[in-house]
Parts: structure tokens; C-alpha cells; sequence
């Protein structure tokens, strides 16, 4: 899922929080040394040190990733309307930005089996406050709805399988997740599935003939 720590950032973006990221998403914190990022980014070690060394590089990543995910809340909390379409927006620009951001999702997933298990907190300072957000913008009594209480899980798990995975259709041929292709298919499947949800939530019924 991870490309290359060797390509080149872009334009504007910290070299060294770049191949950190990479090499994180790719084979996890713990295989990842504090000179394989010196050496990728073309730093010395001294520079890493000064960073905080390889844990402090890390939650910086995961910092940043929460500071994008918060301000991707503000936007859409401003707008957004307690309703099954308002629900739909939230809910679909939340799945587009976990698709625009499969390194930082790979991070969360190695966390999951147990990669860098010494750092503590993390969970708390960076993972709880999201789904705290979550509940503030969509209600805590919708998410406590029994339609509703698996739909996060299901579409996160979707989700990881999707960024590692991509998808096989039904003619045999392989996509990639970054198939333009195959994240059409993956979205319209999760959109889909999270009508079935909402409607039930918000007590839609079927529209008339």
C-alpha cells in the first residue's frame, strides 16, 4: 500500500515526516530505525535526534493526522443538518478523506495488531477525541440506534481491506486501491450500504411510486 520512501515529498511537504510515514505504513514502527528515515531523507541522525527520535517523528505523524481530521470536522459541523442527508454528507466526506489519506490509515491498522505498543496515550490524545466528535456531530442517540451501532465498524474494516487489498471484479481482473476505478466501485458500494442505515435511522420509507 505504501510507495517508495525514496520518492521525492511534495512541494512544500517535511521531508523527513514524509518517508517517516512511508516507512511506518509499509512495514510498521517497530522494523522502522531511526537511520533507515535518516537515510531516506537524506538527513543525519543528528536531525532525527533532534525531532525526538523515532517516537517523537511518529506522533507528530499521527498528531498532524488528527489536526487534518479535526479541521475536516469543523468544516463539515458547520453546515451539517441533524437529517439522513445530512448524515449522508458527513458520513461520505469522512470515507473520501480516509481514501485521500491510506498512509496515515495504515499507521492506526499496525497499531491494531500491536505495532509500537510501548507508545501509550496515543489512543487516547489521538483516536478517542475523533469518535467523541463524531458522536457531538451526529448525536450520541443516533449512534446508540441499534440500525447504526455496527456501520462505523463495518465500513473501517471495509475500508482497511479496501487500502491493502483493492478489488477483484467479477471478470477476474485485479484493481489496485488507487484504481480511479476500483475506489467508484468501493465508494458507491459504502454509500449504499450506508443508505440502508440511514433510512432505517431516520425512518425513511420507501419513496412513492
Amino acid at each position: 500500500m505504501a510507495e517508495s520512501p525514496h520518492e521525492p515529498p511534495p512541494p512544500g511537504r517535511d521531508p523527513v515526516l514524509h518517508v517517516a510515514l512511508r516507512l511506518f505504513a509499509g512495514v510498521g514502527y517497530d522494523a522502522t530505525t531511526g537511520r533507515m528515515i535518516a537515510d531516506a531523507a537524506g538527513v543525519d541522525q543528528e536531525e532525527i535526534k533532534a525531532r525526538g527520535g523515532k517516537p517523537g517523528i511518529y506522533e507528530q505523524i499521527i498528531a498532524d493526522f488528527f489536526a487534518a481530521q479535526n479541521a475536516l470536522f469543523d468544516e463539515v459541523a458547520a453546515t451539517f443538518t441533524a437529517d439522513a442527508d445530512g448524515a449522508r454528507k458527513f458520513l461520505a466526506r469522512v470515507l473520501d478523506f480516509y481514501l485521500d489519506h491510506p498512509e496515515a490509515m495504515a499507521l492506526w491498522q499496525h497499531r491494531a495488531l500491536d505495532d509500537a505498543a510501548d507508545l501509550v496515550g496515543l489512543d487516547d490524545r489521538y483516536r478517542t477525541p475523533i469518535l467523541r466528535r463524531t458522536a457531538e456531530i451526529m448525536g450520541a442517540e443516533a449512534l446508540r440506534h441499534p440500525d447504526f451501532l455496527m456501520i462505523g465498524n463495518v465500513v473501517t474494516w471495509s475500508l482497511y481491506g479496501f487500502l491493502n487489498g483493492g478489488i477483484d471484479r467479477a471478470d477476474g481482473v485485479h484493481l489496485e486501491p488507487g484504481d480511479p476505478e476500483a475506489r467508484l466501485i468501493f465508494r458507491a458500494q459504502m454509500h449504499r450500504l450506508q443508505d440502508l442505515v440511514l433510512g432505517a435511522l431516520y425512518d425513511e420509507g420507501p419513496e412513492p411510486s
